[in-house]
């Protein structure tokens, strides 16, 4: 298990939905390919273990690979609002979700 002092980390495959057991639990809001698409690859916290340096990359198209490749174009943090946040359940006109 993972605990985190800061509301700010690199998201895990676990919370992707991608994998079981790597860390916080699957988001609600990740469903779907498309809903972990960014239009570049990006890296997530979980470690890949064919090296001691590199974690698992996601696709541009929001799939998984087990491949490990060095070209992930950047990263997605996780930002976790305190509990007493609301959060918008719909995405806004730029396709976020705000905090009200």
């Amino acid at each position: 298990t993972e605990t985190f002092v800061a509301r700010v980390a690199l998201i895990s495959t676990a919370e992707l939905g991608l994998q079981s057991g790597t860390g916080g639990g699957r988001l609600d809001i990740f469903n779907s390919d498309g809903d972990r698409s960014t239009g570049a690859d990006y890296w997530t916290r979980t470690p890949h273990p064919s090296t001691s340096s590199g974690a698992y990359p996601v696709t541009s198209a929001g799939a998984f690979t087990t491949s490990f490749v060095y070209n992930a174009n950047g990263v997605r943090p996780l930002c976790i609002p305190v509990s007493t946040a609301l959060v918008s359940l719909e995405k806004d006109d730029d396709n976020c979700y705000t905090v009200q």
